[in-house]
């Protein structure tokens, strides 16, 4: 097997979500300040996190997008912010969020190392916009592809056949790199990719490991170069 590209998921496989949270709670407490001024950062991060929810909608509360949700539960954090309301809080959130986009740890030189011998490129789960701007926010500069925009979303291969298509790559040739069990790696395996799972952030549904992981960005050139 040749490897000659590598296709990235975004969110805790490039940027790390966590972090990207903790460095908007000032922002927002800042643009919020005449009522969220007098609150402990400490607080207003872990309200965000919550709302968050590692940038997936729970399935619990029945909001219809992660924008909705982090209006509400951060109103319900912070009842003071009902005098603005959910929907201009969604809308700073969603606004602003992605350009205080964190890294994950050693991106830039892992990203420089495999950028000498591989096509990089990202497929995200998302709306196009948001995922622009997340790579924006990281100085990303490869060609990046959002189901939102394809219109159908991983762990479907459609997701993964669409963007393989139009960057003219071959699925047997390309290794996927992601944090989800089930979007990223079996959806990447089922499409005819070689997945690659960033530990430490889903729990590993299977009793049989990944065949293929990493818990930090910089073992992977090593690991592509025994593939």
């Amino acid at each position: 097997m040749t490897i000659s590209a590598v296709l990235f998921d975004l969110d805790n496989t490039l940027m790390h979500r966590e972090n990207t949270v903790r460095a908007f709670a000032p922002v927002l407490q800042n643009y919020f300040r005449e009522l969220l001024g007098d609150e402990p950062i400490a607080a207003i991060e872990a309200a965000l996190l919550e709302a968050d929810n590692g940038g997936y909608l729970d399935p619990n509360l029945g909001f219809d997008s992660l924008r909705e949700q982090v209006g509400r539960l951060m109103i319900r954090a912070f009842p003071q912010l009902s005098d603005v309301g959910d929907e201009r809080i969604g809308d700073y959130w969603q606004e602003v969020f992605t350009t205080c986009a964190q890294p994950m740890p050693n991106m830039a030189t892992t990203l420089a190392t495999l950028a000498d011998q591989y096509d990089l490129a990202v497929l995200s789960n998302g709306p196009e916009n948001s995922r622009l701007k997340s790579a924006q926010g990281l100085n990303l500069t490869m060609p990046v592809y959002a189901t939102g925009r394809i219109g159908i979303h991983k762990p479907n291969a459609g997701a993964f056949a669409s963007a393989l298509n139009d960057l003219g790559w071959q699925a047997e040739q390309v290794v996927y790199v992601g944090d989800h069990p089930v979007n990223d790696y079996q959806g990447a395996k089922n499409a005819g990719l070689t997945p690659i799972w960033v530990e430490g952030f889903h729990q590993w549904p299977h009793d049989q490991p990944a065949k293929l992981a990493i818990s930090d960005l910089a073992e992977l050139p090593s690991l592509l170069a025994s593939l």
